[in-house]
């Protein structure tokens, strides 16, 4: 195997629930195989074998074949060459292939094993701001499920545009976060105090109409041609319920 090269590969039942994963080898300059995935379940992967080898029937046991697994399909993957992707790590467009192609869950979960314990940094652009960052700083802000019980995280950013879009009340992160000046903290869009649309006005104690509009500003020329715009949406949406095939209407805004 090839030194300084990121081996990606399938492992089949590598514990009880599991019929396939992505599994990544990672070889550096002494030709030691690492698995980087598995390597942080170990702890908790001898904690449940020992709960196993305790309970009397082995009813509540879980069988974990993590390494001995790994280590099979990955010789299997290089004699057959079969679902198997090797990166070199010292290639940028490699790195880069390997970002893109993989899911970004498990992106950043190697770039974190591979930076903490190879002192290897992998790089990438940030999907909101544009700048590149290490990829091990990166944070979630999404997740779904994986069809079972496990969680698989998504959408993630770097850490600066993570923490500018988490609200000062909740804690939670919102892309639509946004920074009030009168109260000097940011909010997402459930936990914001009141704002007026028009005029900008915005405090705890201000009054707003369904619209999001002051009671200074509901007489003012922009809230009324709002008012007529949405007028004329809703009668553009009636004309659409009768011909289908005209063009998609956007719902208007006040700004």
């Amino acid at each position: 195997m090839k030194k300084n090269h990121l081996y990606q590969f399938q492992v089949h039942n590598p514990y009880d629930g599991c019929w396939w994963c992505w599994a990544y080898a990672y070889v550096p300059e002494d030709g030691r195989v690492h698995f980087l995935k598995f390597d942080a379940e170990r702890k908790w992967t001898h904690k449940l074998r020992e709960y196993t080898e305790r309970s009397r029937d082995g009813s509540y046991g879980i069988s974990f074949n993590t390494e001995r697994a790994c280590k099979r399909d990955l010789l299997e993957s290089l004699r057959t060459k079969k679902d198997l992707f090797i990166y070199d790590l010292a290639n940028h467009k490699q790195t880069q292939d390997f970002i893109k192609n993989t899911h970004e869950h498990d992106v950043v979960g190697i770039a974190k094993r591979l930076l903490d314990t190879h002192g290897i940094e992998l790089s990438t652009e940030c999907s909101t701001c544009g700048l590149v960052h290490p990829l091990a700083t990166f944070q979630s802000t999404g997740y779904h499920g994986d069809g079972g019980i496990g969680v698989v995280l998504t959408d993630f950013i770097c850490e600066e545009c993570y923490c500018l879009g988490l609200c000062s009340a909740c804690g939670e992160y919102s892309e639509n976060t946004r920074y009030f000046e009168s109260e000097g903290e940011a909010y997402c869009e459930y936990c914001r105090p009141n704002t007026c649309k028009i005029c900008g006005a915005e405090g705890a104690d201000l009054q707003t109409n369904e619209d999001g509009v002051c009671p200074d500003c509901v007489s003012s020329p922009e809230y009324l041609a709002y008012l007529e715009r949405v007028s004329l949406f809703h009668a553009e949406r009636k004309y659409q319920t009768y011909f289908p095939d005209c063009n998609q209407i956007i719902s208007p805004s006040i700004s």
